[in-house]
């Protein structure tokens, strides 16, 4: 029915679990939240799997940083 991803300290985000898995990229200044394919992150999967066996779980990934209108 849902699936949720944690973004932070505050509740977690809900989706509809017929929904596309994606990623969430999180401005730390203003909070925004953009969504993103998780083949954004098909180099990262693979080389984690690589060198540490480690299978990743995109469909709650979340990757912090600032975004466009927050870097100077």
């Amino acid at each position: 029915m849902v699936t949720h991803t944690h973004l932070g300290h505050g509740a977690p985000t809900y989706h509809a679990a017929a929904s596309e898995d994606h990623l969430h990229l999180v401005c730390r200044d203003c909070g925004g939240v953009t969504e993103t394919d998780v083949a954004s992150a098909d180099a990262l999967v693979a080389r984690l799997a690589d060198q540490h066996g480690f299978e990743t779980d995109v469909a709650h990934f979340a990757i912090y940083g600032r975004c466009k209108g927050c870097t100077p």
